[in-house]
């Protein structure tokens, strides 16, 4: 484990040093209870043979029993204390992996970060939780129960202690090598589990596209595949960690057995004392017991460690807090200055953009699919950085200030609309600034309200994307978006799913609302284009001519050709 894996292991169990300093006081109880009650064994078994008295025999039972009930009361509640330790770390390591994917500015960093992040909420947390329970209630003891068997051997025999600390290393020292052909192999089961997760995603996602398209059979395969490439590394995770230290283990168990058969053999008589074989035996179950927790060690350890560094991958995609830099107060709301902007793959989409739209204007970017539109909003919302130039938004500078402070001077509604599975006032107003009236009085304006009174429950009715049509969830988008007091309202292609009332209506609230505020409109069609100020082209990355509805129709060959295909427009 590399020291930045084990940093980061640390200071998710540092917290609950007082919880893990109570588990080795039990554990360290309960180890010396389990000595003394194999140590309990021979005073018993000897009074029997002397013919001493029941009451004699009974006290020491009574005593032995007891000590048994210590150790198993303190082995149980480490067990629990370990448990409730185990999920908290866990939870700890939910709730920072979804809170930095939430806070990432480059969605795309991790690959399929939706993918990739549930893979880490699922299976690589349990595997976190599963070894910090592990290593509490199950390899704590080990050192302690190892410590005191091997004392008290020693106290009998101190030739067969030394072959007792032999065994242990050897069977340490085997499973270790044995064990490390597995970690090979959890790499490629961890992406096969992202695999599994991505498929699924796919399928339950666009199930009626696979139906529609008759895909199933496609998808069937490649879910088949995916599925025998899991099965097929967590086989040689099983045969290479599991099956071999077992082996390692029996050997050590035949091998402990037999050096304390001979120890039990009187050296006069080479008769076997039945006491000293019982609680030879005793040691030899206990130290068994323990030894064969090394090999579970080497087994789920190189599984953490795999796990715990795809989770440090999440967590170091989010870049570093940016300083609040000072507003530059010219009286414009955007200021694209020579931006460009690289893709994942290398691709320039936006080259050398220059736009200016001041304060106060509504405006219409529109263009071809491809032309760089969806990319330069990814920059005005600070979720992308230009490769060169500079973005300023509301006097921001995209690349050197916080986006949550961008973010807080905008409102977005965008293509895909975010209908949480909540309630109607929890989607229009999570943060609840607003009461019932204003909310309603909203909703009223762009026409949301027919679906709000539509529903038993009125605003507290909880909705989700799947029981709302795609005009009805842009509504909804479209009310949250004018909730919000910005300096600047940004809607990005929100319309195509509404019908021409609806849109106009729709329209039409955020020119009201918005009257004296800068409304930006981004869009592939023509809709907003004759209700704007001024329409901007954008082609290959570049403005290829800006200026009214009607100048461009006069004078820009290109804008003729659009507006002819897609002449959809919208009257306020």
């Amino acid at each position: 484990m590399s020291a930045s894996t084990r940093k980061a292991t640390s200071s998710y169990i540092r917290p609950y040093a007082a919880q893990i300093a109570s588990i080795a006081i039990l554990q360290a109880i309960g180890a010396v209870m389990q000595v003394l009650a194999i140590g309990m064994l021979q005073p018993i078994l000897d009074v029997a043979n002397a013919g001493y008295g029941n009451e004699y025999i009974l006290s020491n039972g009574l005593f032995l029993l007891g000590l048994t009930i210590v150790y198993a009361l303190s082995v149980a509640l480490a067990s629990g204390m370990s448990s409730r330790v185990a999920a908290r770390v866990a939870s700890d390591i939910r709730r920072d992996v979804l809170e930095a994917t939430l806070r990432s500015q480059n969605l795309g960093a991790a690959g399929d970060t939706t993918t990739f992040t549930l893979t880490c909420l699922t299976s690589d947390a349990m595997s976190i939780q599963a070894q910090v329970y592990m290593m509490f209630s199950l390899y704590l003891p080990v050192p302690m129960v190892i410590l005191t068997m091997v004392y008290s051997t020693c106290l009998i025999s101190l030739s067969i202690g030394a072959m007792l600390i032999a065994s242990m290393l050897l069977v340490t020292a085997l499973t270790y090598v044995l064990s490390r052909r597995a970690s090979k192999f959890q790499a490629n089961r961890t992406k096969g589990q992202d695999l599994v997760t991505r498929s699924l995603r796919e399928k339950i996602v666009g199930s009626r596209t696979i139906r529609a398209y008759s895909g199933r059979d496609h998808e069937n395969a490649k879910f088949e595949f995916i599925s025998r490439f899991l099965g097929l590394n967590t086989k040689n995770v099983v045969m290479s960690s599991y099956y071999l230290p077992i082996f390692t283990t029996a050997f050590v168990w035949i091998f402990i057995v037999f050096v304390y058969m001979i120890a039990a053999l009187d050296a006069s008589s080479s008769t076997v004392e039945p006491s000293h074989l019982m609680i030879f035996m005793q040691f030899t179950a206990c130290m068994v017991a323990a030894l064969a927790v090394i090999p579970i060690i080497c087994i789920q350890t190189p599984q953490a460690r795999a796990s715990m560094e795809r989770i440090l991958a999440v967590l170091g995609s989010v870049e570093p807090e940016r300083p609040r830099s000072e507003r530059r107060e010219d009286g414009y709301a955007l200021r694209v200055e020579g931006a460009s902007l690289e893709d994942e793959y290398g691709r320039m989409t936006m080259k050398g953009l220059y736009l200016e739209i001041p304060r106060g204007r509504v405006v219409t970017l529109t263009g071809m699919n491809g032309c760089g539109i969806n990319e330069l909003m990814d920059v005005i919302t600070a979720f992308r950085v230009p490769t060169a130039g500079t973005v300023t938004v509301c006097g921001m500078d995209v690349a050197a200030s916080d986006p949550s402070d961008i973010r807080r001077a905008i409102s977005y509604a965008g293509r895909q609309s975010g209908v949480f599975h909540s309630s109607i006032r929890t989607n229009l107003d999570a943060e609840h600034v607003h009461d019932d009236d204003e909310i309603l009085e909203v909703c009223r304006r762009t026409g949301f309200i027919d679906y709000v009174e539509g529903l038993q429950g009125g605003l507290d009715a909880v909705v989700s994307s799947s029981f709302m049509s795609g005009g009805q969830a842009q509504l909804l988008a479209l009310t949250r978006c004018l909730l919000r007091d910005a300096e600047m309202y940004v809607f990005d292609d929100c319309f195509f799913s509404m019908d021409d009332r609806a849109l106009s209506k729709a329209v039409g609230a955020i020119l009201g609302s918005c009257s004296g505020r800068t409304v930006l409109f981004a869009s592939h069609g023509m809709t907003t284009v004759n209700v704007s100020d001024e329409v901007f082209l954008i082609q290959n990355g570049r403005v290829a001519d800006s200026g009214t509805h009607e100048a461009l129709l006069e004078r820009s060959a290109a804008y003729q050709e659009m507006f002819s295909k897609r002449p959809r427009t919208i009257s306020c």
